[in-house]
């Protein structure tokens, strides 16, 4: 499981003004990979912040948290292992605003058959 943040929501809460509550700190900018996926027609830029793999957390320099492993009832993300078409997305399984969106999500790991021409 994987936990991501869209661009459009960290954008928002950036360019909402002065905040109102708690500080949270001097801000400072940080520059880190952007991924991009698709749903329901257009591509959505999105951020890996948090995954329940090791070895995953390691690889991508993100936290690790064993506790997101035991989340159930996510959103998939669909994501391609191995062979895949030139330019492929991860497949998103809703998004921010729909009622079933969570930045939580479960990711299903697809592969091409043996034989298959990714297109």
């Amino acid at each position: 499981m994987i936990f991501v943040l869209t661009a459009s929501a960290v954008s928002a809460a950036i360019t909402a003004g002065p905040m109102m509550g708690p500080i949270m700190g001097p801000a400072k900018t940080i520059k880190r990979p952007a991924f991009l996926g698709y749903y329901d027609g257009h591509k959505d830029t999105y951020l890996n912040t948090d995954v329940s793999s090791k070895s995953d957390a390691t690889a991508m320099h993100i936290n690790y948290s064993a506790r997101l492993k035991s989340v159930k009832g996510l959103p998939e993300i669909y994501l391609v292992e191995g062979k895949a078409a030139r330019g492929q997305l991860a497949i998103f399984g809703s998004e921010p605003g729909e009622k079933d969106y969570s930045p939580l999500w479960s990711e299903t790991i697809l592969t091409w058959k043996a034989g298959a021409t990714p297109v």
